[in-house]
């Protein structure tokens, strides 16, 4: 990735709208590993009752895509994202 590659990230719920990222935070590689940063908005919140969010950006023609569950990143009765 070069510092000319540009990307747009989402997270998506279910039956809300999509959230775009902000910003990207920052770029880290280390060896092959390759570790981008996006931040997003807190404008509209993500709640533990919209059950799963995915993350979805897109590299050329890769398109990369993460289901999280809500529920497993609940810690001390919160849900810390």
């Amino acid at each position: 990735l070069g510092t000319g590659t540009r990307a747009t990230a989402f997270l998506k719920r279910e039956k809300k709208p999509m959230i775009r990222a902000a910003s990207r935070g920052g770029l880290r590689r280390e060896g092959s590993v390759v570790t981008l940063v996006y931040l997003f908005p807190k404008t509209d919140p993500i709640i533990l009752a919209d059950k799963d969010v995915e993350f979805v950006t897109k590299f050329g023609d890769v398109d990369v895509k993460k289901k999280f569950s809500l529920k497993s990143l609940v810690f001390d009765g919160e849900l810390e994202l």
